[in-house]
């Protein structure tokens, strides 16, 4: 196979990656729409896959799964599409992939750690809070209980995400798709 033809198949490779990731933090979102506390407050871990996209494929696929995600899923459940909130999921994808791929440059459990961090506390903490706010006029102070509702799903994330990247048939996968 030609040099040309297997950046290609790479490429389309991920693209499926990305767009399974994509589905799958839909599918885990439906799940766990249940666990909705109030509008702004929701125990989901929809965010994982998008997260991990960011962590393997880079920022900007990680920003392209989040956007996705949310487009597709907000009619699905019968919300008006808020373009902050997918702002705010972009940002998830694209804060985990930026920390892996600018600062760290490796893999390991440090950079794992700072990227589903930086991921929830842009994302979430921060640009969905910042569009509650602008948005919906939602009062800070019924945004705080947010900090410690997604330290704990993030603290969840990272041990998810370390056992599933751990794990030498996922390695393998990961490593057919990279190319």
């Amino acid at each position: 196979m030609s040099k040309k033809n297997s950046k290609s198949l790479r490429n389309v490779r991920v693209l499926c990656a990305v767009a399974f990731l994509a589905g799958l933090a839909i599918v885990i979102a439906y799940i766990c729409k249940s666990f909705t506390l109030t509008p702004s407050l929701r125990v989901t871990f929809e965010n994982l896959p998008i997260i991990l996209c960011g962590y393997l494929f880079g920022p900007f696929l990680g920003a392209l799964c989040g956007a996705a995600a949310d487009l597709i899923s907000t009619p699905i459940f019968g919300y008006s599409i808020n373009p902050l909130i997918t702002v705010g999921a972009a940002v998830v994808g694209f804060a985990a992939g930026a920390v892996r791929f600018w600062i760290f440059r490796r893999d390991g459990k440090l950079p794992l750690l700072c990227s589903v961090a930086a991921a929830h506390f842009f994302g979430n903490i921060l640009m969905k809070s910042v569009a509650f706010m602008i948005w919906y006029g939602t009062p800070i102070l019924a945004l705080l209980p947010r900090i410690p509702l997604y330290i704990g799903i993030a603290a969840i994330e990272f041990f998810l995400l370390w056992a599933l990247l751990s794990n030498r048939g996922i390695q393998n996968v990961i490593g057919e798709i990279k190319g």
